[in-house]
């Protein structure tokens, strides 16, 4: 399996507690290269059932982006193309993802070549088993994982609020939708609590 000497940093979660901040402070570091925040490649490896609709999402947008790049020029059109090629190397990364990790390894390497970090900020490989962190890790022996926390009933509370708010125009709806997010949250996870929250669980 392809591997490299430069550092990766893993920044795991947890969702709500400050990735996009870690995301943005590597990124404006003149030593980092992260091609994008929130890959979401490990997670999809971790549920296979669920990889082809990956896929599928990111294929879709690839079709929604080349539709709105049709009667583009200049520069508008060349900033559209560059985000189709950044796609276009996402579902490449996809193939074969269950059993060789050279692609996603290459995905992060690619416009990396004098930077010394590298990297992959998504949350939700908060939700990842030791076996796949142990994966992770074996791309370098210099790899790192961050984990940042955040009051738990905060935490869950902003997550909630981000999910009611998609779409949604008016207070009432609004407040509707975020009680029966923290009510089904709530039975999904049973007396353990949401696992997004469980950071002893996610440290050990």
């Amino acid at each position: 399996m392809l591997k490299t000497d430069k550092t990766i940093i893993f920044g795991i979660g947890a969702q709500k507690a400050g990735t996009t901040w870690l995301y943005e402070f590597f990124s404006n570091h003149p030593e980092c290269h992260l091609p994008t925040k929130e890959i979401h490649y490990y997670d999809a490896v971790a549920l296979e059932d669920e990889a082809d609709a990956v896929f599928d999402k990111r294929l879709g947008g690839l079709r929604k982006l080349i539709d709105r790049t049709i009667g583009l020029t200049g520069k508008e059109r060349g900033r559209k193309i560059v985000q189709m090629e950044r796609i276009f190397d996402r579902l490449a990364m996809m193939q074969n993802m269950t059993t060789d990790d050279s692609k996603y390894l290459s995905f992060i390497l690619k416009g990396a070549e004098r930077k010394n970090v590298i990297g992959d900020i998504t949350p939700a490989y908060a939700m990842l088993s030791r076996a796949e962190y142990a994966r992770m890790a074996a791309l370098s022996p210099k790899a790192r994982f961050i984990f940042i926390m955040r009051d738990p009933i905060d935490r869950l509370w902003s997550a909630i609020r981000m999910r009611a708010d998609k779409g949604v125009s008016d207070q009432a709806t609004f407040e509707q939708r975020c009680i029966g997010f923290l009510e089904s949250s709530w039975k999904e996870a049973g007396a353990k609590g949401p696992e997004r929250s469980d950071y002893v669980w996610t440290l050990n």
